[in-house]
């Protein structure tokens, strides 16, 4: 007896979990899940991986890909991010105002605009987590309420529906509404190359955006740093850059013409992550007194040829001096061992670092002794080289430095840095790196209020402000 009476106490313990889990557990898609929330459709919007949108014999059909949507026909190309999941969302909330029996109303599908060419069959599809999705609705005429229309759920559960929203706007012309407008569509925080042709001369820069990071550098035709907050403004615009015109009958594919006429230019990206690299060719057409130029554009992972309206041609830097960094230095002060300033006139100063931890010491050699030295005035002092501003960039080659003042120099500061090494296998420090960078100033005799600078084994030739000698 007791037996019996533990058994149905069990079952009925079992039994009434489920009851609660079914009642606590309320579907997120499906018949049942539309109905408890009186609307059109109802599933989950990452589920769905195809959207085919037919008018009359017209077929629009898009397509999701690694976790990004495409037109798939009648063409290729990216669509929006943010309207497909809008209009995902809307699809969601088609609430039902009214429920129709056209015989009772005394109209047929035609009148509702529920069948013939003005009629839109709308199918979502894909993978749900508890089987294959598939909901078809056609989309008719505005009803009389505002902002609502006719609907039609098709299959086993059809119905003919007023419901609360029109989704026609977005689905007439899919390819028009739902184009990624957009001419790149990667972030511009993940190019880590770029390349640029024109007419006048080619260009090409990179950096490193995985540790250890490295900033924006010319590599092509010199090989420099670049002026971060010009390229970061340039790639900005660029990622700005929307379409206004799809041309007709345009193809990606042609040609792209070389030698480069005038007022065109390629840039070449590469994007982090992505093997094949982005190219772009973009051509002004045409130009008006009081507007901004017409320009065409063509990419290499989209089908078609663009139109829009921008000066972005007239940004691009001339040549590599337009995008160089004009600061003189970059000395990391966290690995900067010693410094040694010499001159013709004044006796050599050597300053050297004593570290413990984050807390840095500087100590100045007089004869053969070490005293603390002042180490606001050596921070000054390296700030002031990192933040010089370079006036002009004189040359680029040193056949001739004397003609500059720099051989012999009128001072020179030599900077020796330590760089802890890659650690080991076993996790212990490796190998410290040296590194010596010594910076030549000088002028033309009789001249010093032009003053010039190079950096011992570099082919560069800077002008800078006179006064910042006095730094020194």
């Amino acid at each position: 007896m007791r037996i019996t009476t533990t058994a149905f106490l069990g079952l009925s313990v079992i039994v009434l979990a489920i009851l609660i889990y079914l009642a606590d557990h309320k579907p997120v898609s499906g018949k049942l899940a539309a109905e408890r929330a009186n609307v059109l459709l109802r599933f989950e919007p990452e589920s769905i991986e195809r959207i085919e949108v037919e008018k009359g014999t017209a077929k629009t059909s898009l397509v999701k890909k690694a976790g990004l949507w495409f037109f798939s026909e009648p063409e290729q190309d990216r669509v929006d991010a943010s309207l497909i999941a809008s209009l995902l969302d809307t699809v969601n909330h088609l609430s039902i105002m009214d429920r129709i029996n056209p015989e009772e109303a005394g109209q047929d599908l035609a009148q509702l605009g529920l069948t013939g060419d003005s009629a839109l069959k709308v199918t979502f599809s894909g993978a749900g987590e508890t089987g294959p999705v598939s909901e078809t609705v056609t989309l008719g005429s505005a009803a009389p309420r505002a902002n609502s229309l006719y609907a039609r759920r098709e299959g086993k559960e059809s119905g003919i529906f007023v419901v609360d929203g029109n989704l026609r706007p977005w689905l007439e012309n899919p390819l028009e509404t739902l184009r990624d407008r957009r001419i790149l569509g990667a972030p511009i925080e993940a190019i880590v190359q770029v390349v640029l042709r024109q007419a006048k001369g080619k260009m090409a820069l990179q950096r490193k955006i995985t540790p250890p990071r490295q900033d924006w550098a010319i590599v092509e035709p010199l090989n420099v740093w670049a002026d971060r907050e010009a390229l970061d403004k340039l790639l900005t615009e660029l990622g700005g850059l929307k379409i206004e015109e799809v041309v007709s009958g345009g193809s990606a594919a042609e040609e792209i013409p070389n030698p480069l006429p005038e007022n065109s230019a390629v840039l070449q990206l590469q994007i982090y992550g992505i093997e094949q690299p982005l190219t772009l060719y973009l051509k002004q057409v045409e130009a008006k007194d009081g507007e901004l130029p017409l320009i065409e554009v063509r990419v290499s992972d989209r089908p078609s040829v663009y139109r829009l309206k921008s000066d972005f041609l007239t940004k691009l830097p001339g040549n590599a001096n337009d995008i160089r960094d004009r600061t003189l230095a970059r000395i990391p002060m966290e690995y900067l061992d010693s410094i040694i300033i010499q001159s013709h006139i004044d006796p050599t100063v050597i300053l050297k670092s004593d570290r413990d931890g984050d807390n840095v010491r500087w100590d100045v050699r007089i004869g053969v002794k070490l005293e603390p030295a002042n180490s606001a005035a050596v921070f000054a002092l390296i700030n002031s080289v990192n933040e010089a501003a370079i006036i002009d960039f004189t040359s680029d080659s040193v056949k001739n430095l004397a003609e500059f003042g720099l051989n012999p120099p009128a001072r020179q500061v030599t900077f020796n840095l330590l760089f802890p090494g890659p650690p080991l296998a076993d996790g212990s420090p490796g190998q410290v790196q040296e590194m010596t960078r010594v910076l030549n100033l000088g002028w033309r005799e009789g001249d010093e209020q032009r003053l010039f600078a190079n950096f011992a084994g570099e082919p560069y030739v800077y002008e800078l402000d006179p006064t910042f000698v006095n730094a020194i």
